[in-house]
């Protein structure tokens, strides 16, 4: 009998333990994406992209434009060495040989970038988008 209570009480506190321990694990703070702390280090709100504060769906391309223009309503970054299909090369990843390409095709803010990148779709770019 007493080994009956024992083996009883031993399952419960178990079950209690792993009870609290899963509810501590999914009250952990997420990891926040870098492009989302560096808005939040500029002092941007949700406002300022998605033109509400309690947004539903991706900004349009030219709130992204407001800060990240270069030339002619679109960001065309600059020259830097990417590895493609395994070789280094030298171009521009935002001046696109397909005319320009929205900045939400492969930026994101609150998700991981899209997989494959957009360029991989046809090319072998290495290359981390934050």
């Amino acid at each position: 009998m007493k080994t009956n209570i024992l083996i009883t009480l031993a399952f419960i506190l178990t079950a209690l333990f792993c009870a609290g321990f899963v509810q501590n694990a999914s009250a952990a703070p997420k990891k926040e994406i870098v492009s989302t702390l560096a808005h939040k280090e500029a002092g941007l709100t949700c406002y300022d992209c998605h033109e509400t504060n309690n947004p539903k769906k991706l900004p349009k391309h030219t709130a992204c434009i407001k800060c990240h223009d270069t030339e002619g309503g679109y960001y065309t970054g600059e020259m830097r060495t990417y590895i493609n299909a395994d070789k280094p090369r030298e171009f521009n990843m935002h001046d696109s040989h397909q005319g320009p390409v929205r900045c939400t095709v492969c930026h994101t803010t609150h998700k991981k970038p899209a997989e494959p990148m957009h360029c991989n779709w046809c090319h072998q770019i290495d290359v981390k988008v934050k």
